[in-house]
């Protein structure tokens, strides 16, 4: 393993970290009702600079009709190593979380975005939230 390898791994580990502590941050404050808001955090692939997630926290559309308002709380960027590859280049994917229960907003199985390292040895990283609100990492 190089130098170069471990760097790499280790960005990996820590954009892991800090996208886990960040998923947690947003259910907590989901289950806290911070702000009467529903928390949840967005996944950016860019075609182009740095990918990035952002803290978000959005309003519950009135009597379940109409659109709700998403504003962005905070920004990180992933290391220069390090790129989503799901979503895929140029796409955004949210995961949120309902008020009080935390349990994910999106009504599917399961919610997960995949990172992964420029050194093919440092691997890949599937960070999901099960229907449950556990988030996992793999």
């Amino acid at each position: 393993l190089s130098l170069f390898g471990f760097k790499n791994g280790n960005d990996l580990d820590l954009d892991v970290k800090a996208i886990v502590t960040t998923l947690r941050d947003a259910q907590q404050r989901s289950v806290h009702q911070d702000e009467l808001m529903r928390w949840g955090v967005r996944f950016t692939n860019t075609t182009s600079g740095a990918d990035y997630i952002e803290l978000i926290k959005s309003t519950d559309p009135v009597g379940g009709f109409g659109l709700s308002v998403t504003t962005v709380v905070s920004k990180k960027e992933l290391h220069g190593s390090v790129r989503f590859t799901d979503p895929t280049s140029g796409g955004v994917k949210d995961i949120t979380f309902e008020r009080i229960s935390g349990l994910p907003h999106e009504a599917i199985a399961q919610s997960s975005v995949v990172i992964a390292s420029a050194d093919t040895t440092a691997g890949q990283k599937i960070i999901s939230v099960n229907q449950h609100g556990i988030t996992q990492v793999q």
